[in-house]
């Protein structure tokens, strides 16, 4: 009798292991999942809002930075000022990622980058042609000892000047961070239960 109730005890804490791992890697895939798709659509809005200030001009490509809003809000309203704030953010943002762009010709070759001194081979066949069918490419870069980037390669035109390709960047940092934390505290969770 005594064996019998040993197996049911081990069968059961068995089965609460297998199910508390189940849900921790569902949890864990599903956040990873929406983190992801956060980052995405982060990088197409942040995307075209960049591909909204690049200029052609006297032959060359050139990203004029969003400007700024020196004018303070004319009302003490506090919608107008969560606003502006969100504006004044906004732009900060764009300005900061601006040093993360690549502009492409319809060849893959560089024409501006945010960081001149670095040297960008052009773009890949598949890559060109997806983008250039009128859909966004993204990869993600993975560099030992530094966070993974996920990047973006986006069409755009440029009025009277044809179609070209518009690249930019963002960290995974934050990614690797919460899912890091997540998997602590569902390894301490898990533990503690049993």
């Amino acid at each position: 009798m005594q064996a019998f109730r040993t197996r049911i005890r081990r069968t059961a804490l068995g089965f609460i292991v297998l199910l508390l791992c189940l849900f921790s890697v569902l949890l864990y895939l599903g956040l990873s999942t929406i983190l992801h798709r956060h980052i995405d659509e982060e990088l197409v809005t942040l995307a075209r809002q960049e591909s909204q200030h690049v200029e052609f001009e006297n032959g060359h490509i050139q990203l004029a930075p969003p400007g700024h809003r020196h004018n303070a809000p004319h009302e003490e309203d506090d919608s107008d000022e969560q606003e502006f704030e969100i504006l004044e953010h906004e732009e900060e943002e764009l300005k900061h990622a601006i040093r993360f762009s690549v502009v492409f010709d319809t060849n893959g070759q560089m024409l501006w980058s945010g960081e001149p001194d670095l040297a960008h081979p052009p773009l890949d066949q598949g890559i060109l042609s997806q983008v250039l069918e009128g859909e966004a490419h993204f990869e993600t870069i993975v560099n030992p000892g530094r966070p993974p980037i996920r990047r973006i390669f986006v069409p755009f035109e440029i009025e009277e000047q044809g179609p070209f390709i518009f690249q930019t960047e963002k960290s995974l940092r934050f990614v690797q961070e919460t899912l890091w934390w997540l998997f602590l505290l569902l390894a301490g969770a898990s533990t503690g239960l049993l």
